[in-house]
């Protein structure tokens, strides 16, 4: 049995990080290494710092090729922009406030789509 928080962000994020290892070494198996992508955010992102943060997000093309724009802000129990987004925009500790142009590591829900990942 895995438990995950109730909010859908929260536990797709959590999946993520720690369920897909555990459910990996009960059945013998490595967990396959999470996929990441440095890439510019588009707009500034307000938040406190000390933790990770992980921001639904879509990908945009912009004339300095791909970047991150964070979807839905307001907390993770909203599941339109879990719908919305390419995948998850992991926002390192030191980072308060995120400017635009600041790097996130994007991390595609899915590999493709056409945009070279």
């Amino acid at each position: 049995m895995l438990g995950l928080p109730g909010n859908p962000v929260s536990a797709l994020v959590s999946f993520l990080l720690l369920g897909e290892a555990a459910l990996a070494a009960l059945e013998g198996r490595r967990a396959r290494p999470r996929i990441g992508y440095p890439l510019r955010l588009v707009e500034p992102f307000a938040r406190r710092p000390g933790r990770p943060e992980f921001a639904t997000a879509c990908l945009v093309e912009t004339a300095d090729g791909l970047a991150a724009a964070i979807v839905g802000r307001g907390g993770s129990a909203r599941l339109r922009p879990l719908a919305e987004a390419d995948g998850l925009a992991e926002i390192a500790p030191n980072y308060a406030p995120v400017r635009a142009g600041d790097r996130v590591v994007f991390h595609p829900f899915a590999t493709g789509r056409g945009l070279g990942l």
